[in-house]
């Protein structure tokens, strides 16, 4: 992928990363196969740009160079904007390309020893965060709850309360405008020791039975970062793991998401059991081109398809598509889009099929 410009924003992709200096074969390897991507695009490279700054005769050269290369930057930053938010790349992709290859950019620009490598190294030490990491926890994210199933407003509110939330922690520990600090949200407690059993996976933790706990980006009144498994928050902190209580707690938004996503999680922990295939969230459209997304769906072994849809109280309402949509499933049928999931990949057709609501027996 890029040799990547962090200066003022600044960010190319490179055509020719060579045998990193930084990364592993392997990640080297991945970080070639990234920037082809990006130079898929049409966009510059970070040589097409060095050949023009060498071939220079005069300042006035220089200076045009300069700004078609930040112009090509920008164009380089929102394609991968672009690229995140239409799902051509993961998050995971992303924070690859914004971090390790921007350290890999800036090593091998300030070898280089030119104008940009220097700027690139300078920018690098300067932070090192990257030009697009306010993205990832504002348009990118409010996208990924968009497509769990939040409304547009909902999502945008969640993000606001969650930067909110963010702000706010950041100017208890006193971290705000130390940019370096902003990744200390991501550490496996203060005392960084797990318990027995316990491994750090990214910047989530795995427990002895393989069970994933999520990092929730917040942390305690002691600094500890707060995971969330299985419905529960827990600290790791000195080899002790303590649940702790919601950090959620306070908004009716983000409330009401959590205990939805817990339910249906809970509620397809028990579906999926005497299923011979089943997956979550499928897109389907149906013969009106109405698309609905069907929050579980499985096939029995008599080949049955069964289709359920979890809400979270007795009173949350369908949404204008299920409305129109899931009547025309179960009389005509539909067929997957997008890619699909093992054993209901995109373009399987689904028979006529009665979506099953299920909402929580309790008054919650």
């Amino acid at each position: 992928a890029m040799e990547w410009v962090v200066v003022e924003n600044n960010a190319l992709a490179s055509r020719n990363l060579g045998d990193c200096r930084t990364l592993s074969p392997e990640a080297c390897g991945k970080a070639k196969e990234l920037s082809q991507r990006i130079l898929d695009k049409g966009l510059p490279s970070v040589e097409d740009m060095r050949g023009k700054l060498a071939s220079c005769q005069d300042d006035s050269c220089r200076k045009g160079v300069w700004t078609e290369y930040r112009q090509a930057s920008d164009a380089t930053i929102n394609s991968l904007k672009q690229m995140a938010l239409n799902g051509e790349l993961s998050r995971e992709e992303l924070a690859f390309i914004n971090h390790e290859l921007g350290k890999e950019l800036a090593v091998s620009g300030y070898r280089a020893n030119d104008k940009i490598g220097r700027s690139e190294q300078s920018s690098w030490l300067n932070g090192g965060s990257g030009p697009l990491s306010g993205f990832f926890n504002t348009e990118l994210r409010q996208k990924e709850l968009e497509k769990s199933g939040l409304s547009k407003a909902d999502a945008a509110q969640y993000v606001k309360e969650e930067q909110r939330n963010l702000m706010l922690l950041e100017t208890a520990v006193g971290a705000i405008g130390a940019k370096t600090n902003r990744t200390s949200i991501n550490v496996v407690g203060k005392g960084a020791t797990l318990p027995t059993g316990y491994t750090p996976k990214g910047n989530s933790v795995t427990g002895p039975k393989d069970g994933v706990y999520n990092n929730t980006g917040k942390v305690d009144a002691s600094g500890n970062t707060i995971y969330s498994h299985n419905g529960g928050y827990y600290t790791f902190e000195n080899g002790v793991k303590t649940r702790v209580q919601s950090p959620n707690s306070g908004s009716q938004a983000q409330q009401n998401y959590e205990k939805g996503k817990e339910f249906e999680q809970s509620t397809y922990d028990k579906f999926k059991v005497d299923k011979v295939e089943s997956a979550q969230e499928i897109t389907v459209k149906t013969e009106s081109n109405t698309k609905i997304r069907v929050d579980m769906i499985g096939k029995d072994k008599e080949g049955n398809i069964i289709c359920v849809e979890c809400k979270s109280s007795s009173t949350a309402p369908l949404t204008t598509n299920q409305k129109k949509g899931f009547p025309e499933l179960e009389t005509k049928g539909g067929t997957v889009v997008g890619k699909g999931k093992p054993g209901f990949e995109g373009g399987s057709k689904i028979p006529p099929t009665k979506v099953d609501i299920i909402r929580p027996t309790s008054k919650d």
